[in-house]
């Protein structure tokens, strides 16, 4: 029997060093593709080195935090193994390079921003696929992303052939798809929480945090929560040395050179 395109994929083999390349890889190219053609888009090249780094890394703080939704999503809502729902998400990662070459020509290109408040949330959520309906802060370019994204983990999940196929993928696409406006909605989640806006957060700041640093705050609690278990269950190897390399017994000659 003649196996699926999903199923030659969840077979290959993709090396840890192979992964994260194509990883990086894929997030500069769309990093530098947005810079190029997005019109009115907020990352651009600073005169500041520091700046212009701080900013890459909450591209790829952000980035790396869709890509684990999506595999924790693959695995907890649509029930398929680690290593497969990991090697998915790589090979479909690709699909984020949509938006700064299909707004381009369509004529689409503008602003992609964060939000700070909720005012738009309920009618973008129920609206962003709807054609007539204007959703300002993203491109068309995003709303076609996001479209694939939430239809390729559905069929996916349908093709796979597990129990309930049919409900699992409609809550993958669900899990997908509510995910990506959370991580839009960021700011507004941060002001709700801390009761606070973000402008009288950074006056307040003892550290002299800059806003253009903010963005990366926003994401260091997803990847502190979702790394852990997801490399002890892709990389066991990798795993297991890293711990080793934290046991107390080996970090005592950094302890004593770092006191003396």
């Amino acid at each position: 029997m003649n196996s699926s395109l999903f199923e030659r994929l969840e077979r290959t083999t993709i090396s840890n060093y192979a992964g994260l390349m194509t990883f990086l890889s894929i997030v500069f190219i769309r990093y530098q593709l947005e810079m190029i053609f997005e019109s009115r888009h907020a990352i651009a090249m600073h005169p500041a080195f520091e700046t212009s780094l701080v900013d890459f890394i909450h591209v790829l703080f952000s980035w790396a935090t869709v890509y684990l939704l999506l595999v924790y999503g693959l695995v907890l809502v649509g029930g398929k193994a680690w290593q497969q729902s990991n090697r998915i998400a790589l090979f479909a990662f690709p699909m984020i390079l949509i938006p700064p070459i299909i707004d381009p020509i369509l004529g689409t290109s503008g602003e992609i921003a964060y939000q700070f408040n909720f005012d738009k949330f309920i009618g973008s959520y129920i609206n962003l696929f709807n054609p007539f309906y204007e959703v300002d802060y993203v491109t068309l370019g995003v709303r076609v992303e996001i479209f694939v994204a939430v239809t390729l983990s559905a069929i996916y999940i349908y093709d796979s052939g597990i129990k309930n196929k049919l409900l699992r993928s409609v809550l993958v696409a669900w899990w997908c798809y509510s995910w990506i406006f959370v991580l839009g909605f960021l700011p507004a989640i941060q002001n709700w929480l801390l009761t606070i806006p973000d402008h009288q957060m950074l006056l307040a700041s003892q550290l002299d945090i800059k806003s253009v640093q903010t963005s990366v705050f926003w994401y260091l609690p997803f990847l502190l929560l979702l790394t852990p278990l997801w490399l002890y269950k892709t990389t066991p190897i990798l795993t297991r040395v890293i711990v080793d390399c934290l046991r107390p017994s080996r970090l005592l000659i950094y302890l004593a050179i770092a006191s003396w």
